[in-house]
C-alpha cells in the first residue's frame, strides 16, 4: 500500500517558475507593467488574492512551516494544530494562510524534469505575492511511500 505524504519547503519566489496562463482576473494578465495599471486603476478590490497581505501571511507560514520541521511534526498534524486566532491573522489573510498550508491546498510544482518546472496549483497566488514582492513563501512537495 502507498501513502501520499507532505512536507513544506521554503522557497524564494524568484526560484519558481513564470506563472502562464491566468485568463482572469485582469489584473493579473498581461505584462506585470499593464497589471500594475490595472490594479492601481482599481485600487485594492481588483481581486481577492491582491486583497491579501502576503508579506504577513508567508512570515506567518514560514515560521510555522519551520517550527513543523524543527520538531518533526508531519504537516499535515502542523496544519490541525494550527490555532488561526493566535497567528494574529484576520478574515483573508487567514484564508491565504490555509491556501499555503492546508494539506492539498498548497502551492504545488512538478519538478521531476528539472529543466521544465511546472505549477500544478497556486499560479493566482504566485502572481500576487510576486506582484507584492514577497520574497519567500512555503510550497507543498508532495510525495508517495509505503504505508
Amino acid at each position: 500500500m502507498w501513502v501520499m505524504r507532505w512536507q513544506y519547503e521554503i522557497r524564494d519566489l524568484a526560484s519558481l517558475p513564470r506563472v502562464r496562463g491566468i485568463t482572469c482576473p485582469p489584473c493579473m494578465v498581461g505584462p506585470w507593467w499593464l497589471r500594475r495599471v490595472r490594479r492601481a486603476a482599481a485600487g485594492r478590490d481588483c481581486c481577492w488574492h491582491h486583497g491579501v497581505n502576503w508579506h504577513l501571511v508567508s512570515e506567518a507560514a514560514i515560521g510555522i512551516a519551520l517550527q513543523a520541521q524543527a520538531s518533526g511534526t508531519p504537516p499535515e498534524d502542523a496544519f490541525d494544530a494550527l490555532d488561526l486566532a493566535a497567528c494574529g491573522l484576520t478574515g483573508d489573510d487567514q484564508t491565504g494562510l490555509i491556501l499555503l498550508l492546508g494539506p492539498g491546498a498548497g502551492i504545488e510544482l512538478n519538478d521531476d524534469d528539472p529543466d521544465h518546472v511546472t505549477i500544478y496549483e497556486g499560479h493566482h497566488r504566485i502572481t500576487a505575492m510576486r506582484d507584492a514582492r514577497v520574497r519567500r513563501t512555503v510550497i507543498q512537495r508532495s510525495e508517495v511511500t509505503p504505508a
